[in-house]
This record gives structure tokens, sequence and C-alpha cells, in this order.
């Protein structure tokens, strides 16, 4: 006869959006499937990026051959990331399996932006004081990721003259 016990495991996992920037919110959602033959008590869900625990859920338990679904959302991170989610993680549930209970996901690799100023040109050459006088600032996407709106502040002196929002730009782009 079949020892009764819970087995906890990754049904399904999802990550959201698909192709996201820094700073915005990610969501991981996972249904953990109890693939045993008897209920289980509430658990630990924790969340690992990169070997550092950034998240934790309580589930409060699943049915023999149930499964239960939660979302975990944190704000991504610049570079090359690796997930690991991990059910019991301290093994307070007895289980027939316990090594189904980790799922690692590469994340999307989120590369930076850069804007930096390409040229400043200015008319006329040699103002007279107090005399009118018209910029033109090129800004270049000069990163290896696409740049989100902001804000482009032009000052003289410590002095601020304008002011403008930048509209997103692609890797090389200029504005």
């Amino acid at each position: 006869a079949d020892i009764e016990l819970p087995d906890l495991m990754f049904a399904k996992i999802t990550l959201e959006p698909e192709s996201p920037s820094v700073g915005d919110n990610l969501t991981l959602t996972a249904d953990i499937l109890n693939d045993g033959n008897t209920n289980v008590a509430g658990f630990w869900l924790s969340v690992y990026l990169d070997g550092r625990k950034i998240r934790t859920s309580k589930i409060d338990g699943i049915t023999a051959g149930g499964t239960a679904n939660v979302s975990i959302t944190w704000p991504a991170e610049a570079g090359e990331n690796v997930l690991e989610a991990v059910i019991d993680e301290i093994g307070e549930i007895p289980e027939r399996n316990e090594i189904n209970n980790r799922e690692q996901k590469d994340l999307p690799v989120i590369r930076l932006a850069d804007l930096s100023v390409d040229e400043i040109l200015w008319s006329p050459l040699n103002p007279f004081a107090n005399e009118p006088c018209v910029f033109l600032v090129t800004v270049r996407n000069a990163g290896p990721g696409d740049a989100k709106p902001s804000q482009f502040t032009f000052s003289i002196d410590g002095v601020l003259r304008q002011s403008r929002e930048i509209p997103s730009l692609a890797v090389g782009e200029t504005w």
C-alpha cells in the first residue's frame, strides 16, 4: 500500500511581462500542485533572485490532487538574472518526493539605456550680452537597452533655461 503523503510540485510557472525594463514590476505566477494522496496544511513559497531571497508567500494548504495559485511581484533589475522558486524550503511538510520542490528560470536579460549629449550647437556663434541665443542639442541612446521617456534640462551657469521631455529612444536613436 502507498504511504499517504502529499507531493508538492510546480505545475506551471509564468513570468510577466515577457520583456521587462529596469523598474518594471515583474510578476511570477505559480500553480503549485499537490500530486500526493493526502491533503497538505499551510506551507511557504520562497523566491530567490541570483541566490538572494526576495519574497516569501504563505500558501494556506492544498487538497490531494488540488492546486494553489500564487503571484509574487518585485521590481526588475538590470543584467542577466536567475530566478528560483522553492516550495516548503525548510522541509516542514513530509512528502513523497522532496526533489521536485525547486524550479529555476533564466529571466529575460535587461539591458540599460545610456543617454548622452552628442552635440550642442548655438546661434549666433558669438552672441552679445542679452542677445537671444538658440541652442540645438542632440541626445543619443548609446546604451545596449531602449530608453523610456525621460526629462532633459538645459542650464547655463547653474540657472535652468529649458526643460523638455525626451521620448522613448531605441538603441542608437537620437533626439
